[in-house]
């Protein structure tokens, strides 16, 4: 096995994703320092070490934390983790401190592997497909929200041996996956996140939202929508165990079937794991909710099913659907409307005056 102290890792952005990954990777023995420009998380990250609860119980960690602006020294390997609209602005913060042998990971959803190669070269970039779950609750605080594998890659596909490194490091969190079309597997997130961003629209669970069938069928158009714009895009989306787009490719009565079918044990086995689980989770629904909800800030949205919109419209693919369900989006974040099933009800009927239908 390779040294630990191979590369010095530094994470720009320590809430779920990032100080999850941070905070397993550090216990495991490797040299990470935790950065965020919130200073009360920060202060309590450097008192009172990483407080973690959530699917894997009460855990409490002792890691190296600082403010983004104290770091000095050049970076070795950096963890991009802050949400897809604060990206430039976490770049420029910190590109004083690239190095041509700098490696980037963007531990972000989203086109963000895009948005980095204003920085640096992709050859600097790893790019990776996070699918487990979590929340930054108070400062120091992580909630563990659900546990998913991870998937990470050169953006050209080859095999390297920082990847191999990256892998054994991400395996001290979860399952973890070399990929050779982690662009592929990005896009593939994107447009199922379609589905993920429909239920944002109420304030209730991702389970509770698609155990509606006629809701459920309207997240399979959503997510079929997008599936669009990767083909026009020339995009090869791998099937995972987390996302098989030819489910989502609905084309007959029978792909239909096979596809309510599947969200039935997929929302059978979700609702058995809520059931029998002896925690109560601070976060009970999706990123988007949480943004909407719990912190009462705009969702990253922009750079989720909004950036896939934006490539739709590159690619002059229709995406109607996608275009009005993030438009309520905004205004649910603008104060114009509420949270409610009524948006649900009011996208449905859009559907209907468009005369769309799964076969």
């Amino acid at each position: 096995m390779e040294d630990l102290n191979r590369y010095k890792i530094v994470v720009v952005g320590t809430g779920a994703i990032g100080g999850l990954a941070g905070t397993y990777i550090s216990h495991a023995g490797y040299d990470v320092t935790l950065t965020d420009r919130w200073a009360e998380h920060v202060e309590a990250l450097r008192t009172n070490g990483v407080y973690t609860d959530g699917v894997r119980g009460v855990k409490r960690f002792d890691v190296k934390a600082c403010l983004t602006s104290e770091l000095t020294d050049p970076l070795d390997m950096v963890f991009i983790a802050v949400k897809s609209h604060h990206t430039v602005e976490a770049m420029e913060s910190i590109q004083h401190l690239f190095t041509p042998d700098t490696i980037v990971v963007c531990l972000q959803n989203g086109f963000n592997y895009e948005t980095l190669q204003q920085f640096v070269p992709p050859s600097q970039i790893v790019g990776t497909v996070p699918n487990y779950g979590g929340a930054l609750v108070d400062p120091g605080h992580l909630e563990f929200v659900h546990e998913g594998p991870f998937h990470l890659g050169e953006l050209n596909g080859e095999i390297t041996p920082r990847v191999r490194w990256l892998e054994e490091a991400f395996k001290n969190l979860t399952t973890t996956h070399v990929s050779t079309n982690i662009v592929g597997e990005i896009w593939g997130k994107q447009c199922y996140f379609s589905m993920i961003t429909l239920t944002a629209l109420v304030d209730t669970s991702v389970h509770r939202v698609l155990d509606v069938e006629e809701y459920r069928r309207l997240g399979v158009m959503v997510v079929d929508e997008a599936l669009e714009v990767a083909d026009a895009a020339g995009i090869s989306i791998p099937a995972s165990a987390s996302f098989d787009p030819d489910l989502y490719r609905v084309r007959t009565p029978e792909d239909t079937e096979r596809i309510l079918d599947y969200l039935d044990g997929f929302l059978e086995r979700l609702s058995r794991h809520q059931e029998t689980a002896s925690y109560t989770l601070v976060k009970k629904a999706s990123g988007v909710w949480w943004d909407i909800v719990y912190r009462h800030r705009p969702s990253e949205t922009p750079g989720l099913t909004g950036a896939v919109v934006d490539k739709a419209q590159e690619y002059g693919v229709p995406v109607p659907l996608n275009e009005r369900l993030v438009e309520m989006i905004y205004e649910i974040e603008r104060g114009e409307r509420s949270l409610g099933w009524e948006n649900l009800q009011e996208l449905d009927a859009y559907r209907q005056e468009l005369g769309l239908e799964l076969p």
